[in-house]
């Protein structure tokens, strides 16, 4: 008689020659995708990766998947304001790595915005016053949120003298 064991946690690849996982990076929405941005393996395996794979999955556990030749990847066709689990796996030719460790995202109509606010207080007709005022920019918001933007109280008004230079 003949026992059998399995060795290892591959099945059908070679699990020393497969690539480590890469680092999952940024992920960025958008509308109807999510871009996912990556780092490479130090240890590609036996074997050059010949492409990696990113994967969402919603809270349903329905997966989206998209492969590519390096980071980042975007995944499209998603549904807005649904949150997505998203992570990454590269493959060579002995197998595919274990997955990268995960993050969330939520694709949506983001806008940029630029804020510009100034306070009050003029107190001439010839100029002065004003301040209190501040810029806020570089901002990704969704357009389905709420958002609060707090701008500083007007400053102090102020007086312009004009001199009569006497034309004689």
């Amino acid at each position: 008689r003949k026992d059998y064991k399995m060795v290892g946690g591959f099945i059908g690849q070679d699990g020393i020659n497969a690539p480590d996982a890469p680092t999952l990076g940024t992920l960025t929405p958008d509308s109807g995708e999510i871009s996912i941005a990556f780092t490479a393996p130090s240890n590609t395996g036996g074997g050059a990766i010949t492409e990696y794979i990113a994967v969402v999955v919603d809270s349903s556990g329905n997966t989206t998947g998209q492969s590519g030749a390096s980071s980042p990847i975007t995944v499209t066709g998603l549904t807005n304001n649904t949150t997505y689990t998203c992570k990454v796996l590269a493959v060579n030719s002995y197998g595919t790595s274990p997955y990268s460790s995960s993050g969330t995202a939520v694709p949506g109509d983001y806008i940029e915005y630029l804020i510009v606010a100034g306070g009050g207080g003029g107190a001439s007709a010839y100029g002065g016053g004003g301040g209190g005022g501040g810029v806020l920019s570089g901002q990704t918001l969704a357009t389905t949120g709420t958002f609060t933007v707090t701008v500083g109280a007007g400053g102090n008004g102020g007086t312009t003298q004009l001199q009569d230079e006497g034309n004689s």
